[in-house]
């Protein structure tokens, strides 16, 4: 196996997105939206969390 594959862990970002989909990598940080909670939401490696965008009424997928 390769050594840098067995260093890595896994880790919860986040416990309170109700439906979380299409997850995509931008601008330094992780994107997401919140079906559900009708969110788009950013998690920041350092942990930080923020709604970007609320009040949508399907924001499906971020592709």
């Amino acid at each position: 196996m390769d050594k840098s594959k067995a260093d890595r862990k896994l880790a919860v970002l986040v416990d309170d997105a109700q439906f979380g989909e299409g997850p995509r990598w931008r601008d330094g940080s992780l994107w997401f939206s919140d079906i559900g909670a009708g969110t788009i939401r950013r998690i920041w490696p350092d942990g930080r969390q923020e709604t970007v965008q609320s009040g949508m009424r399907t924001p499906s997928g971020l592709g």
